[in-house]
């Protein structure tokens, strides 16, 4: 996969970069007692990465469309409001839209 020109399978091999599948990792699990996975990633593997990589943080790019999608307004409701002000943890997320699911939102 190339990402602006970076060759982004190379950061994914050795794990600097993790792709996931929005789909997936806002979904409820059944196996764990976690609401969402992408906490557990979050918080385990990419927290590991940064200490093994001596780097002073994670960044986080989510996309939250599928919530809205998929029709479940009070889970990304539930989502957003379960996320701290500030992590204790070295991550800076970035929650994106699109501009048309603030349209659904105000209904």
């Amino acid at each position: 996969m190339q990402l602006a020109g970076i060759d982004a399978a190379r950061y994914e091999n050795d794990g600097a970069l993790i792709i996931l599948d929005s789909e997936r990792a806002y979904q409820p699990t059944l196996e764990e007692n976690e609401k969402y996975s992408i906490v557990n990633i979050l918080t385990s593997i990419m927290t590991k990465q940064v200490k093994v990589r001596d780097k002073k943080g994670i960044t986080l790019f989510s996309d939250l469309g599928t919530f809205i999608l998929n029709n479940r307004i009070a889970d990304l409701l539930s989502y957003e409001l379960s996320m701290p002000l500030r992590f204790n943890s070295p991550v800076r997320p970035f929650c994106f839209y699109h501009k048309d699911d603030f349209n659904v939102l105000q209904e």
